[in-house]
């Protein structure tokens, strides 16, 4: 997450500080801190609704290596709060990698138009 973050607030500055259009520096990088905020809390929140309806665990401190099941070490199935949390995971990730591809298509058609009209120019001064 911290790389797609990091690069969506790239597109940002650079539109901020390479093509000067006015955006702040807290506009240039909401999108990021967005996307991060969302994906924290949903882990948070997954994570305490996983406590609440957890099991109750054995007293760790009589049985230091009971478990509060009969299955082996690996062979725990995940259940739906983690399922949950690694599919909303996955989907708020395509969803900022989505976000940056989109954001940095439309960075890339402006800064071409901007080259394209200081190349323009540029020739119209030569000649």
């Amino acid at each position: 997450m911290h790389p797609i973050c990091a690069a969506i607030q790239s597109v940002g500055i650079c539109k901020r500080d390479v093509e000067h259009d006015g955006t702040k520096l807290g506009q240039a990088i909401l999108p990021a801190i967005v996307l991060h905020g969302l994906f924290d809390f949903w882990l948070m929140l997954l994570s305490v609704i996983a406590f609440i309806h957890a099991p109750d665990l054995p007293d760790q401190t009589l049985a230091p290596v009971a478990t509060y099941d009969d299955k082996e070490a690996g062979e725990q199935d995940l259940d739906p709060p983690s399922l949950s949390s690694l599919a909303i995971s996955f989907v708020i990730v395509a969803v900022g990698l989505a976000y940056y591809f989109w954001a940095s298509q439309q960075q890339r058609q402006r800064l071409n138009a901007m080259m394209a009209a200081q190349d323009s120019s540029l020739s119209l001064a030569l000649t």
